[in-house]
Protein backbone atom coordinates (compact mmCIF):
# COMPACT_ATOMS: atom_id res chain seq x y z
CA UNK A 1 0.00 0.00 0.00
CA UNK A 2 1.30 3.43 -0.97
CA UNK A 3 1.83 5.78 2.00
CA UNK A 4 0.29 9.21 1.84
CA UNK A 5 2.68 12.04 2.34
CA UNK A 6 1.53 14.92 4.58
CA UNK A 7 2.22 18.47 3.40
CA UNK A 8 2.08 21.49 5.67
CA UNK A 9 0.52 24.68 4.38
CA UNK A 10 3.15 27.21 3.35
CA UNK A 11 0.98 30.09 4.74
CA UNK A 12 0.38 28.62 8.13
CA UNK A 13 2.16 30.45 10.99
CA UNK A 14 3.29 28.49 13.98
CA UNK A 15 2.37 29.71 17.49
CA UNK A 16 6.04 30.39 18.18
CA UNK A 17 6.34 32.73 15.18
CA UNK A 18 3.12 34.51 16.12
CA UNK A 19 4.46 35.03 19.64
CA UNK A 20 7.75 36.46 18.33
CA UNK A 21 5.95 38.95 16.07
CA UNK A 22 3.73 40.14 18.90
CA UNK A 23 6.74 40.53 21.17
CA UNK A 24 8.64 42.58 18.56
CA UNK A 25 5.71 44.89 17.83
CA UNK A 26 5.00 45.34 21.52
CA UNK A 27 8.62 46.31 22.15
CA UNK A 28 8.60 48.80 19.26
CA UNK A 29 5.39 50.48 20.42
CA UNK A 30 6.62 50.67 24.03
CA UNK A 31 9.87 52.26 22.85
CA UNK A 32 8.05 54.88 20.81
CA UNK A 33 5.83 55.79 23.77
CA UNK A 34 8.84 56.02 26.09
CA UNK A 35 10.75 58.31 23.72
CA UNK A 36 7.69 60.51 23.21
CA UNK A 37 7.21 60.85 26.96
CA UNK A 38 10.86 61.70 27.49
CA UNK A 39 10.75 64.31 24.76
CA UNK A 40 7.68 65.95 26.27
CA UNK A 41 9.18 65.90 29.77
CA UNK A 42 12.53 67.36 28.87
CA UNK A 43 11.30 69.69 26.14
CA UNK A 44 8.59 71.23 28.30
CA UNK A 45 7.07 73.11 25.36
CA UNK A 46 10.10 75.36 24.90
CA UNK A 47 9.66 77.29 21.67
CA UNK A 48 12.58 79.73 21.69
CA UNK A 49 15.55 80.91 23.74
CA UNK A 50 17.26 84.26 23.33
CA UNK A 51 19.82 86.49 24.97
CA UNK A 52 18.70 90.00 25.90
CA UNK A 53 21.17 92.32 27.62
CA UNK A 54 22.63 90.11 30.38
CA UNK A 55 19.59 87.85 30.61
CA UNK A 56 18.44 84.62 28.99
CA UNK A 57 14.82 84.67 27.88
CA UNK A 58 12.91 81.46 27.24
CA UNK A 59 9.64 81.37 25.35
CA UNK A 60 7.53 78.54 26.69
CA UNK A 61 3.84 77.85 26.10
CA UNK A 62 3.33 81.30 24.63
CA UNK A 63 4.92 83.13 27.58
CA UNK A 64 8.36 84.67 28.04
CA UNK A 65 10.32 83.63 31.10
CA UNK A 66 13.58 85.11 32.34
CA UNK A 67 16.04 82.51 33.55
CA UNK A 68 16.53 82.55 37.33
CA UNK A 69 13.59 84.94 37.85
CA UNK A 70 10.19 83.93 39.16
CA UNK A 71 8.15 85.82 36.59
CA UNK A 72 6.33 85.35 33.31
CA UNK A 73 5.69 87.93 30.61
CA UNK A 74 3.39 88.08 27.62
CA UNK A 75 5.79 90.14 25.49
CA UNK A 76 9.50 90.19 24.75
CA UNK A 77 11.22 93.18 26.42
CA UNK A 78 12.32 94.59 23.05
CA UNK A 79 8.65 95.00 22.08
CA UNK A 80 7.63 96.98 25.19
CA UNK A 81 10.66 99.18 25.75
CA UNK A 82 9.07 101.98 23.72
CA UNK A 83 5.97 102.28 25.92
CA UNK A 84 6.88 105.88 26.72
CA UNK A 85 6.91 105.79 30.52
CA UNK A 86 9.50 108.37 31.52
CA UNK A 87 12.13 107.35 34.05
CA UNK A 88 11.11 110.16 36.41
CA UNK A 89 7.55 108.83 36.50
CA UNK A 90 8.76 105.30 37.09
CA UNK A 91 11.05 106.44 39.92
CA UNK A 92 8.12 108.21 41.59
CA UNK A 93 5.99 105.09 41.40
CA UNK A 94 8.84 102.90 42.61
CA UNK A 95 9.43 105.09 45.65
CA UNK A 96 5.94 104.48 47.05
CA UNK A 97 4.85 101.01 48.17
CA UNK A 98 1.10 101.54 47.67
CA UNK A 99 -0.57 102.04 44.30
CA UNK A 100 -4.16 102.04 43.12
CA UNK A 101 -5.14 100.59 39.75
CA UNK A 102 -8.59 101.77 38.77
CA UNK A 103 -10.88 101.26 35.81
CA UNK A 104 -14.44 101.80 34.56
CA UNK A 105 -16.46 98.79 35.83
CA UNK A 106 -19.06 99.32 33.08
CA UNK A 107 -16.54 99.85 30.29
CA UNK A 108 -14.94 97.60 27.69
CA UNK A 109 -12.19 94.95 27.97
CA UNK A 110 -13.07 94.03 31.56
CA UNK A 111 -11.75 90.48 31.21
CA UNK A 112 -8.41 91.79 29.92
CA UNK A 113 -8.23 94.42 32.66
CA UNK A 114 -8.91 91.77 35.30
CA UNK A 115 -6.07 89.68 33.90
CA UNK A 116 -3.64 92.62 33.95
CA UNK A 117 -4.45 93.80 37.46
CA UNK A 118 -4.34 90.30 38.96
CA UNK A 119 -1.06 89.41 37.24
CA UNK A 120 0.72 92.65 38.08
CA UNK A 121 -0.57 92.87 41.67
CA UNK A 122 0.68 89.40 42.56
CA UNK A 123 4.16 89.97 41.11
CA UNK A 124 4.47 93.45 42.61
CA UNK A 125 3.75 92.17 46.09
CA UNK A 126 5.64 88.86 45.93
CA UNK A 127 8.79 90.26 44.34
CA UNK A 128 8.93 93.95 45.32
CA UNK A 129 6.57 94.34 48.29
CA UNK A 130 4.56 96.94 46.39
CA UNK A 131 0.89 96.77 47.29
CA UNK A 132 -1.38 97.35 44.30
CA UNK A 133 -5.00 97.90 45.30
CA UNK A 134 -7.75 97.56 42.71
CA UNK A 135 -10.44 100.22 42.45
CA UNK A 136 -13.14 101.51 40.10
CA UNK A 137 -13.66 104.98 38.70
CA UNK A 138 -17.45 105.15 39.25
CA UNK A 139 -20.10 103.55 41.41
CA UNK A 140 -21.53 100.42 39.84
CA UNK A 141 -23.55 97.31 40.57
CA UNK A 142 -20.49 95.27 39.56
CA UNK A 143 -17.20 94.99 41.45
CA UNK A 144 -19.12 96.04 44.54
CA UNK A 145 -16.22 95.45 46.93
CA UNK A 146 -13.89 97.87 45.16
CA UNK A 147 -13.58 101.48 46.33
CA UNK A 148 -14.12 104.40 43.96
CA UNK A 149 -10.77 105.98 43.12
CA UNK A 150 -10.03 108.52 40.39
CA UNK A 151 -7.20 110.89 39.55
CA UNK A 152 -8.76 113.33 42.03
CA UNK A 153 -7.73 110.98 44.84
CA UNK A 154 -4.09 110.79 43.72
CA UNK A 155 -1.35 112.17 45.92
CA UNK A 156 2.38 111.74 46.40
CA UNK A 157 1.69 108.92 48.87
CA UNK A 158 -1.18 107.42 46.90
CA UNK A 159 -0.17 106.87 43.30
CA UNK A 160 -3.09 106.11 40.96
CA UNK A 161 -2.99 104.17 37.68
CA UNK A 162 -6.06 104.44 35.47
CA UNK A 163 -6.68 101.85 32.74
CA UNK A 164 -8.95 103.59 30.26
CA UNK A 165 -10.42 101.76 27.26
CA UNK A 166 -9.84 103.83 24.14
CA UNK A 167 -9.18 103.55 20.43
CA UNK A 168 -6.27 105.97 20.90
CA UNK A 169 -3.10 104.76 22.58
CA UNK A 170 -1.54 107.18 25.05
CA UNK A 171 0.11 107.38 28.46
CA UNK A 172 0.05 110.53 30.58
CA UNK A 173 1.21 111.30 34.10
CA UNK A 174 -0.33 114.34 35.79
CA UNK A 175 -0.37 115.11 39.51
CA UNK A 176 0.54 111.60 40.66
CA UNK A 177 -2.01 109.95 38.35
CA UNK A 178 -0.86 107.75 35.49
CA UNK A 179 -3.48 107.21 32.78
CA UNK A 180 -2.98 104.35 30.32
CA UNK A 181 -5.29 104.61 27.31
CA UNK A 182 -5.74 101.86 24.73
CA UNK A 183 -6.99 98.32 24.28
CA UNK A 184 -6.20 94.88 25.73
CA UNK A 185 -2.76 94.58 24.08
CA UNK A 186 -1.79 98.06 25.31
CA UNK A 187 -2.72 97.23 28.90
CA UNK A 188 -0.80 93.95 28.79
CA UNK A 189 2.26 95.61 27.24
CA UNK A 190 2.12 98.25 30.00
CA UNK A 191 2.07 95.49 32.63
CA UNK A 192 5.15 93.86 31.13
CA UNK A 193 6.91 97.22 30.75
CA UNK A 194 6.47 98.03 34.45
CA UNK A 195 7.67 94.60 35.56
CA UNK A 196 10.64 94.51 33.20
CA UNK A 197 11.73 97.92 34.54
CA UNK A 198 11.37 96.81 38.13
CA UNK A 199 13.55 93.78 37.44
CA UNK A 200 16.08 96.04 35.73
CA UNK A 201 15.82 94.22 32.41
CA UNK A 202 14.95 97.34 30.42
Amino acid sequence: MRKRRKFRSQNRTTPKKRFNKQLIWGTVIAGIMLLSSAGFYYGGGIEDSQNYQDYILIQQNGKWQVKDLNAQFDYHPATVIDIGLEQEVFDTLRAHPTWYMTFDPDGKYLQDIDYVRFEISQTLFDEFRIYLQSAKTVESDTYTTLPVITCENASINQQVIVLKASNNKNITYVDNCLTVMGGPADFTRFKDHILYKLYGII
